[in-house]
């Protein structure tokens, strides 16, 4: 049953996590998907930060920090031209990746 979350950066707009995409980042990010699976949609709801990489301007990386497990979790959103977003993966990491900071929470 797919996911929607309203997301500040965009908005209040709406980002959707598919079953397929749940089911990707399961086989790609186990770990992450069975122990944490939840703050995929609480990094969606409040990051802290938004990243755009130049290699890839189709998606945006929305960050947050969780102290419990002492790493962000990523999540990636890519949005078609009728506006439609969706969450492309999600994983834990302590990387941030270089690019354009396109947003801060206050």
């Amino acid at each position: 049953m797919p996911e929607y979350h309203s997301c500040p950066y965009f908005g209040g707009g709406i980002v959707e996590i598919t079953d397929e995409r749940y089911r990707h980042v399961l086989r790609r990010h186990h770990d992450f998907a069975l122990a944490y699976w939840e703050r995929s949609g609480e990094t969606i709801q409040d990051p802290h930060f938004v990243i755009e990489r130049e290699q890839d301007r189709g998606a945006v990386l929305l960050y947050r920090w969780y102290d419990d497990i002492d790493k962000y979790v990523m999540v990636a959103v890519r949005s078609d031209l009728n506006g439609r977003r969706w969450l492309a993966t999600a994983y834990m990491t302590r990387d941030i990746v270089r690019g354009e900071l396109l947003w801060v929470r206050s």
